[in-house]
């Protein structure tokens, strides 16, 4: 089964705070990107800790995968408020601040009972992944160029994800970037190996966002 994961805004506490609790009414799993130097070369505007306390007092029973867009140095800043978050279940980590970086911080998200995916950017070649087998949980496969929102989707996402599930069909693949259901984007993801596919303003944006993430799940499910 593919699994559709809602994505929210973090653009401030109470952003943060108004989108999951929309959100919660159609997925118990929430996906929340932080996006900071390693994208834009501005720094993280939101606060590590506001994040954590957000979802440590979480009463609404989720569970949530961070996608870290972040160098190292604001990992180290990121990642030790959120290990002792029994609400956050996944970190993901770009390959793109370095092989070194993402396995030493895999060891200590994994050491603490937590999930690690590595991503990679559309300009990254899917061999990358090599070297994190049996160290990581899985693999996330960017749709666009990470930035703004609104980047156009990466036709050779498809095949980048069908290549990588005929190396390793156990692996567990996600995509995000830009996933919709225009052209059976979806769909065709799905069949190419996709596990989880992250759906934002698609869903965030729509006027009935509980018929279009039901939509979502059907097409990709039939």
């Amino acid at each position: 089964m593919v699994t559709i994961i809602p994505a929210v805004l973090q653009l401030n506490k109470e952003t943060l705070e108004s989108e999951i609790e929309r959100m919660s009414m159609i997925s118990p799993f929430l996906h929340i990107d932080v996006t900071g130097a390693l994208v834009d070369g501005e720094a993280v505007t939101f606060d590590a800790g506001a994040l954590e306390e957000v979802l440590s007092n979480d009463i609404l029973g989720l569970q949530y995968q961070v996608h870290f867009m972040l160098t190292p140095d604001e990992l180290r800043q990121w990642i030790p408020p959120l290990l002792d978050c029994d609400t956050v279940s996944a970190m993901i980590i770009h390959h793109e601040i370095g092989s070194a970086e993402v396995l030493s911080f895999a060891e200590m998200v994994r050491s603490n009972n937590k999930s690690v995916i590595v991503a990679i950017n559309p300009d990254t070649a899917v061999d990358v992944v090599d070297e994190y087998i049996g160290q990581v949980d899985g693999v996330m496969v960017m749709g666009v160029v990470p930035g703004a929102q609104g980047n156009p989707f990466e036709a050779s996402t498809f095949d980048r994800v069908a290549e990588l599930h005929r190396k390793f069909p156990q692996l567990s693949i996600t995509v995000d970037g830009a996933v919709s259901l225009e052209d059976e984007r979806a769909q065709k993801l799905a069949k190419s190996g996709a596990e989880s596919l992250v759906v934002g303003s698609k869903i965030r944006d729509a006027r009935d966002p509980q018929a279009v993430y039901d939509a979502f799940a059907a097409a990709v499910n039939q």
